[in-house]
């Protein structure tokens, strides 16, 4: 791969990869008025178009979309490695932090969906993933939900029980709350 320094009028296609440094920011402005803004230290894939399947990665840092409810990005899917937000014509921030494995979603117009998402390891089978991932948490306009997935070390287990057993055991947990927000919370 190769590396671009951004500008104005730079044409960006589905899949690209957009990283902003320390310092910088980017706009992205679609021809039909949807806006994607790309916070300091940010990395996302710009959104993949699959039929009616229209989804975002942010790999980390912090993004604002501001999605027209009618226009060809609603229903963008934003995934983070640890929650997906469904965005159905919204004016939203999302944020991931890598090293705390965070999700903000904060929603300043229209209403989001977002679930917890969890990598598949050998310790944690696709039906505990599944029971985690199946609860659904909506966002409304002027709320805030962090999303912390945790190893849950609840109990001790012995040294003859392996990884994925004691997996199963603890499965982590997927610590949620939602608030009221007001724009002063924005950063």
């Amino acid at each position: 791969y190769t590396f671009q320094n951004g500008k104005v009028g730079l044409k960006l296609v589905s899949g690209q990869v957009v990283l902003s440094s320390t310092n910088g920011k980017a706009k992205i402005i679609y021809s039909h008025g949807d806006v994607i803004l790309v916070g300091p230290s940010t990395s996302i894939v710009i959104p993949v178009v699959k039929g009616n399947e229209k989804e975002m990665s942010l790999n980390y840092g912090k993004v604002r979309g501001v999605i027209n409810k009618d226009g060809p990005l609603a229903g963008l899917k934003i995934r983070t490695p640890s929650a997906v937000a469904g965005v159905r014509g919204t004016d939203l921030f999302v944020s991931y932090n890598p090293s705390d494995v965070k999700t903000e979603v904060q929603v300043l117009r229209g209403e989001v969906e977002v679930k917890a998402q969890l990598q598949a390891t050998d310790q944690l089978s696709q039906k505990t993933i599944d029971s985690i991932e199946s609860k659904t948490y909506t966002v409304k306009t002027h709320e805030k939900l962090t999303m912390e997935v945790i190893e849950n070390n609840s109990s001790v287990t012995s040294s003859t029980t392996s990884a994925s057993e004691a997996a199963a055991a603890n499965p982590p947990v997927v610590n949620t709350e939602i608030v009221r927000s007001s724009v002063e919370d924005l950063d």
